[in-house]
Parts: C-alpha cells; structure tokens; sequence
C-alpha cells in the first residue's frame, strides 16, 4: 500500500481552517480548557459515510452532561471490533497538535471536552501508513445507532450513539458546525478522507462521524 501517513488539518484560534503540509496534522486551538467551545455535525450529504444529522433523528430525552468528567483513556467500538487506548494531545510549541505516536492507538484534544462533559470531545486517528491501515481505517463502517464507548481515567463509562457522518474538504470545512457549543454531550471522531494528493504529502479531506451520548 502507497498511501502515506493520515494528514489531518490544524484549527487555528479563530477556528480558521488550515490544510495540513504533511503527515500527522491534527486539529489545533489554543484556547484553554475553561473557554473552549464546541458545536455538533453540520451534515452534507456525501456518497460515503451515510449522513445523518442530528435534527433528523427527531426529539428524544437525552442524559444532561456532567459538569467535570475525567479524561477519556479508552475507546470501544464494537461495529468496528475496535478497542484501543487514548491519549491526550496538547498543542505544541508551534501550536499544533501533534498526531498519536502509535498508529494503532487514538488522540484526545485535551482542550476541548472531555467525553461527557457538555460540547463535542473531538478523538482524531490515522487513516494509514505507508504500510497499510491504521486505527480508523474503517472509521466510515459506522452507521446511525452504532454505539461508541468512552472509559475514563476513574474507570467511570460513557457511551455515545453515532448521529451521522460526513465527508468534507480540507479547505472548505464547517469549523463552526463540528466544534460549535452544544448543551448536551457529543463525540467527534476524526480521520482523513477524500482522495491522497501526493505532490502535497495529503490528503484533501477529512471523515467527521458525530455520535451523541446517551449513557453518562
């Protein structure tokens, strides 16, 4: 297999959208903890994954987010016969995000959320190597109802419904639709889609699947 590394893009402070020079970008913002803010899938209609947002699902009762939950070390995804480990991601001192140092494990960006609290917790992953798949290889297997479980440092669980998914170019990404805030808990996982541009080392798009927590 030829294709490179997964390329993810960086978001800047302004949530301005940047396309990643080469392998291992990953979103960025250096806003702290206390002000970060996040917004649920705004959904296109893409060939691949099926999409889905979540005002489509009509009304339902959904578990009110918890006011602090512990960082996120776990992640199970039983569709995709996935269980991996997490690891945070801070920004560097260029004020990027670096990718996970294993390709087989999956990142947090530990300004955001974390699972659970209100707004969406963003878990990015590689979508190859240059050897073959990586962790969220089959990331666009995932359908509505598909279930993904998030355990935290103090063994407490949550687990999150997949809502949609959808495909989106690097440079015209709806920043303000996939962080934006949110009253309830949600979940981005995140991976490079679209096709592979060689000459820039990446690829052109990126895999957003939204999932919304329904067990604290």
């Amino acid at each position: 297999m030829t294709a490179a590394a997964c390329a993810l893009i960086a978001l800047s402070l302004v949530f301005d959208w940047l396309a990643g020079s080469g392998p291992a970008h990953w979103p960025d913002n250096s806003s702290s903890k206390q002000t970060r803010q996040a917004h649920p899938v705004a959904s296109r209609t893409p060939s691949s994954p099926a999409a889905l947002s979540p005002e489509d699902s009509g009304p339902r009762v959904l578990p009110p987010p918890v006011s602090h939950a512990a960082d996120p070390v776990r992640l199970r995804i039983a569709a995709l016969h996935l269980d991996t480990a997490i690891g945070p991601l801070s920004l560097d001192s260029e004020g990027r995000l670096p990718a996970p140092a294993d390709y087989t494990d999956v990142g947090w960006w530990r300004e955001g959320p974390s699972p659970g609290e209100a707004g969406p917790a963003v878990i990015a992953g590689h979508l190859d190597t240059v050897s073959g798949p990586a962790v969220f290889a089959n990331l666009t297997g995932l359908r509505p109802g598909d279930r993904v479980e998030i355990t935290r440092a103090d063994q407490s669980r949550a687990v999150f419904e997949v809502r949609g998914a959808a495909e989106y170019p690097q440079d015209d990404f709806p920043t303000d639709a996939v962080y934006g805030s949110t009253p309830d808990a949600q979940l981005r996982l995140i991976t490079c889609g679209g096709a592979y541009d060689r000459a820039a080392g990446r690829y052109l798009a990126n895999t957003v699947v939204s999932a919304t927590m329904v067990t604290p």
